[in-house]
């Protein structure tokens, strides 16, 4: 019996590389010939055996032939993989005189400097700024863009002066204003007002801190700085995932061409069509989306690997006593209805949603005394560090303490950052701010006691907020309290963060096995614009309203999460891509708030009852 060989069998193409849910592949294609189909037909097992397989497209078949890749191919991507986890490296980097790089910082930079571009995707405070810097460093690089939100640009200016090596002007855009400087700090919101000024330049490096600012690919602060060519990318964030695997793509396609959209969305979004369209806010193979961003892109080492000195955080939810009937009697709610009942009552018109609003925002005034009592006790002991949501919030707590520092929005940035200072320095023993102005960028190493006086539906925003103290500089354990009242709504809100915490660190965290695998690929066309295009315009609401409608729409999504694997919930033939997105979003628009309200009312009887008794401590 003659030998079959494939290669001889066709004129096949040059082998393409892709990715299947069975590993990397080489595949080859060709039209079938007279003489094929007679050996297929007697010969289909040895054939398949050997990778051939048949495709059909209309009355066109076509003939594919797979292989695997080469055992050098398939050990580089490991090794690649293994780099990314690294927690030391022999790399020589340039540093000023008396400043050092921690042994994982040196692997980051090595993992940068040996690709193109790059996600530093540490956890937060394990220097990912100084590793940015370090990358000049090593390059040498001249001319370099730092798009970051403006509340870090002074911080970035601080230590460019103290790692930045090579002599190099910096300068800070403000407003109209763009620094002729060798190195330019740019605030997100900025940069479509100097697009041109900045496409006109070349720059040899674009660092993009706290990245997730453009991770939506509609907006247009991400079309500008998407438009900002760089020789190298260095993309930064602690939370490169939020909420979703979605809200990743953006960033990965501003640094690489590996990830095709409609390819990532299938395989690692769970995307899948519904009533409404494409519903692409759940999540898949994350194990294998973890493999092929470390193999492609991404750095990423946790502090439990890195600083082994360093204790992990402990949480505590706290509950205080608070007459929260009669804080309903007061709304004209019934006090022995169930937060289901009530939510799914308040959320059913515009007016419910502002009374939602008012309703959290009353508790949490509720809470104030109680918490000026325990943030005063826990002072004693050492300094404390409090999170709060709503400004009044902010100010009864300080009225009511002594030897303490504030920051809000209402604050500049260098208000803010004199705030900082004089607590690390030890002026005043207690920092309180809101999570918008100061749950992200800042240093506040000086405290161990962190105490959230009201909560995030966003896990990533309480989590960026634990880490202000969690840092670099840390010796002792983190003590993080949640102030809730007993059975209210910030106790909900505490419950939902855990599990939505699960599915972020099982896409950037869990440990690997290092096989590389991936999507199969295919095309499909859909308009995602659909429900946005079928709204009516509606008036500008008050932004007491727009805020309780978010509220709404996070509080349904956070019942009916994407991530169906996991706790075996989720919309039913429901357009869950457009509720998850506004979910997730900064804010609001109009039409969008009148969008929040429609799903909400459709979807308001989904509501899992058995979480909400588990919610409730029932």
């Amino acid at each position: 019996m003659e030998t079959l060989k494939v290669a001889e069998l066709l004129p096949w193409s040059e082998p393409k590389k892709v990715r299947t849910k069975n590993g990397p592949r080489l595949v080859s294609n060709a039209t079938p010939d007279q003489k094929f189909w007679a050996i297929y037909k007697t010969n289909k097992p040895a054939l398949r055996a050997a990778g051939v397989s048949l495709s059909k497209k209309g009355s066109a078949w076509t003939a594919n032939w797979w292989q695997l890749p080469s055992e050098e191919e398939q050990q580089a991507v490991i090794d690649k993989v293994e780099r990314s986890l690294a927690t030391d490296s022999d790399i020589e980097i340039p540093a000023p005189a008396g400043l050092e790089y921690l042994p994982f910082q040196r692997a980051g930079i090595a993992y940068a400097v040996q690709g193109q571009n790059t996600l530093i995707g540490d956890e937060m405070g394990l220097g990912k700024t100084i590793q940015a810097i370090g990358i000049i460093n090593y390059t040498k690089a001249e001319n370099v863009l730092i798009v970051c939100p403006a509340f870090l640009k002074i911080n970035w200016r601080r230590e460019l002066d103290k790692w930045l090596l090579p002599p190099r002007s910096v300068g800070i855009a403000e407003g109209k204003f763009l620094p002729d400087t060798q190195v330019v700090i740019i605030n997100y919101d900025i940069v479509g007002k100097h697009l041109e000024a900045l496409q006109s330049r070349h720059w040899d490096l674009r660092i993009t801190d706290e990245c997730h600012y453009y991770k939506n690919p509609k907006a247009k602060r991400t079309k500008a700085v998407k438009a900002i060519d760089a020789d190298r990318k260095i993309a930064m964030s602690g939370t490169p995932i939020s909420n979703r695997p979605i809200e990743l793509h953006s960033i990965l396609d501003d640094l690489t061409d590996e990830f095709t959209f409609w390819d990532y969305a299938k395989r690692y979004c769970n995307a899948h069509r519904n009533s409404f369209g494409w519903d692409m806010s759940g999540s898949s193979n994350l194990e294998e989306l973890q493999t092929r961003l470390r193999s492609t892109v991404m750095v990423r080492r946790l502090k439990s690997e890195v600083l082994t000195e360093l204790p992990s955080k402990v949480r505590q939810v706290v509950p205080l006593a608070g007459d929260e009937g009669k804080i309903l009697r007061r709304f004209g709610i019934d006090p022995d209805a169930t937060w289901a009942e009530i939510i799914t009552e308040l959320t059913s018109t515009t007016e419910g949603f502002e009374m939602l609003s008012k309703l959290r925002h009353e508790m949490a005034l509720t809470k104030v005394p109680a918490a000026i009592e325990m943030v005063s006790a826990a002072s004693e002991e050492g300094p404390v560090l409090v999170f709060c949501h709503h400004k009044d919030v902010v100010a009864g707590l300080a009225e009511g303490l002594e030897n303490c520092v504030t920051a809000t929005g209402d604050n500049s940035k260098e208000q803010r950052d004199r705030a900082v200072q004089k607590f690390q320095a030890g002026e005043a023993n207690i920092f309180i701010g809101t999570m918008g102005a100061c749950g992200v960028g800042l240093t506040l190493t000086r405290s161990a006691h962190i105490i959230f006086c009201e909560l995030d539906w966003v896990p990533g925003n309480v989590t960026q907020a634990e880490d202000r103290a969690h840092r670099i500089g840390q010796t002792d354990t983190v003590l993080v309290q949640h102030l809730v009242l007993d059975g209210g709504l910030d106790a909900h809100i505490a419950q939902t963060i855990v599990a939505k915490q699960a599915v972020i660190d099982k896409a950037l965290d869990r440990a690997l096995d290092l096989e590389v695998v991936a999507p199969d690929s295919g095309e499909v066309e859909v308009d995602l614009e659909k429900a946005l295009k079928e709204l009516k315009e509606i008036p500008v609401l008050p932004a007491e309203q727009l805020e309780a409608i978010h509220m709404g729409i996070r509080i349904l999504a956070s019942y009916c999460d994407g991530a169906r694997e996991l706790d075996g919930m989720g919309f039913s033939k429901v357009d869950t891509f457009f509720g998850h997105s506004l979910a997730g979003a900064t804010f609001l628009s109009p039409k969008q708030a009148l969008g929040a309200m429609k799903l909400v009312n459709k979807y308001r009887r989904q509501l899992d009852p058995d979480l909400v008794a588990t919610a409730k401590g029932e």
